[in-house]
């Protein structure tokens, strides 16, 4: 019978568990007998029954099916008990203490050493799973009462038995042994309650654990509200919204792409966020220069440094971000940029990464080094800056919209030199070659207008690089496409 039992199910205690549907530790002969006619074992039951209740109580226990099993893992478990306390908390902190859900071998071992038991863990390891080709031994493999604790967050155990699983088939328990304090504690509170229920019990242990996480909260929102009236508080609650300084600036704070923000803008910021606390403390604090207006670079300097480098040598290598887009971040055409391709432009326009708190000084790992695809402890400034840039931490591209914002409306107008952005607050500090207006005739001013501007820019977007850039044409060898012909 133990070995119908191992080559069914792998082990004495998988065995068991199929015996045991009830799990109250024993079976008597009429359970016994559906088990086995249901499991499929076809021999001489009451022969078989009389071999296994030697002592003649009515009942049958994994003991008597195989007393090295239920002693080895009855001692196993009671000691886990008595370190753990409890059969849940020993599989979290004792034996799955990665939090893969399954424990192998090794894992078993390394409990055993640590509780002082000279067990043969491969032994116990094998009793204990179900299956010798499995990946390893699971919570419900291992205790079905601590597994069903887990799933209904009865973790305390109010709506379950006391958990003496393959303990109460230790030697002397109850007597030279004492019973675990989980144990006596669940069944003199729950087994031995008269006038309280197990329902009210749980329903006490419910409002319990709401009331803590009630407190806890409010604890949190008060600790939050109140670093809310520094400038680090105020950064730390951006951070803890939007996952980085620039990104509550673009989503949140800067919304219309003006590069800064006033003061009525940023009241209307706190109050869309929730953020209470000293607002006009916290204003002044930002405004160190008195200005009327916050900027990305009073949040985040550096973040702010290699946006403006990036800029900077984009606009020097190409003339403006949305051809810096075109002709060398999307030259496929496709609409999106992965981190490799950004690192590569980065690199051509001579991109390295500026350090604040160096005095403009390159920062170490600039984007000449390696390429996005090479593994490093600390990303080069190349990727930090388009990990900046893309909305989402999980996206591994970014559009031109996450690229530039301007860029992105002037496409949608087909202005590809820019003119409809002119006054985007990151263009107006920079320096307009040519001669001014008074110096020009009358022809020059005209031809420097915005209209006559637009119409260059049409042309030139008219050209073949840019068509075959946005895919605006069909190739040639497809023509216009075939043609329906009509017959009299």
């Amino acid at each position: 019978f133990r070995t119908f039992l191992k080559n069914k199910y792998g082990s004495i205690v998988a065995g068991w568990r199929a015996l045991d549907l009830d799990g109250n530790g024993r079976l008597s002969f009429q359970e016994f007998c559906i088990a086995c006619r249901k499991m499929g074992y076809h021999g001489n039951l009451k022969l078989l029954w009389n071999e296994l209740d030697a002592n003649n109580n009515g009942f049958v226990s994994v003991g008597e099916i195989d007393p090295k099993v239920a002693k080895t893992v009855g001692t196993f478990k009671l000691e886990l008990m008595y370190h753990y306390g409890d059969m849940l908390s020993a599989w979290q902190k004792g034996l799955d203490v990665n939090g893969t859900g399954r424990i192998e071998e090794r894992e078993v071992k390394e409990c055993c050493d640590r509780l002082g038991l000279s067990l043969n863990s491969k032994e116990l390891f094998d009793m204990l799973r179900g299956s010798p080709c499995g990946l390893g031994l699971t919570l419900a493999e291992f205790d079905p009462d601590a597994h069903r604790r887990f799933m209904t967050s009865d973790f305390t155990g109010i709506l379950s038995k006391a958990n003496t699983d393959f303990i109460d088939q230790v030697e002397g328990i109850g007597e030279a042994i004492p019973w675990p304090a989980d144990v006596l504690a669940h069944r003199s509170k729950v087994e031995g309650s008269q006038m309280v229920s197990k329902k009210a019990l749980w329903r006490q242990e419910v409002m319990r654990r709401e009331l803590s996480e009630i407190e806890a909260d409010r604890d949190e929102i008060t600790k939050f509200r109140q670093g809310l009236d520094s400038v680090d508080g105020f950064k730390k609650a951006l951070v803890k919204r939007f996952g980085s300084i620039f990104g509550a600036w673009r989503n949140a704070l800067d919304v219309h792409d003006t590069g800064r923000i006033s003061f009525h803008e940023f009241c209307q910021v706190m109050t869309r966020l929730s953020l209470g606390g000293d607002v006009q403390g916290l204003w002044h604090q930002l405004d160190v220069q008195d200005n009327g207006f916050i900027e990305l670079v009073d949040l985040d300097p550096e973040t702010d440094l290699l946006l403006s480098e990036f800029r900077e040598k984009c606009n020097e290598h190409y003339g403006n971000m949305l051809l810096a887009w075109v002709k060398g971040m999307d030259r496929n055409g496709n609409g999106s940029v992965d981190e490799k391709q950004f690192v590569r432009v980065c690199k051509d326009v001579g991109f390295v990464g500026l350090d604040v708190t160096d005095g403009g000084r390159p920062a170490d790992g600039s984007a000449g080094g390696d390429e996005a695809g090479t593994a490093s402890e600390r990303p080069t400034p190349a990727q930090r800056l388009f990990r900046l840039l893309k909305p989402e931490a999980g996206r591994t591209w970014m559009t031109l919209k996450d690229f530039d914002v301007a860029a992105n409306n002037a496409l949608c107008r087909g202005d590809f030199r820019m003119l409809t952005e002119a006054d985007v607050s990151y263009r107006k500090n920079e320096e307009k070659s040519g001669p001014s207006k008074l110096e020009m005739s009358f022809h020059e001013r005209m031809e420097a207008s915005y209209f006559y501007q637009m119409v260059r820019s049409v042309r030139e977007s008219q050209k073949e690089e840019f068509n075959k850039s946005t895919r605006s044409a069909l190739p040639p060898e497809l023509g216009d496409g075939p043609k329906e012909e009509f017959t009299d």
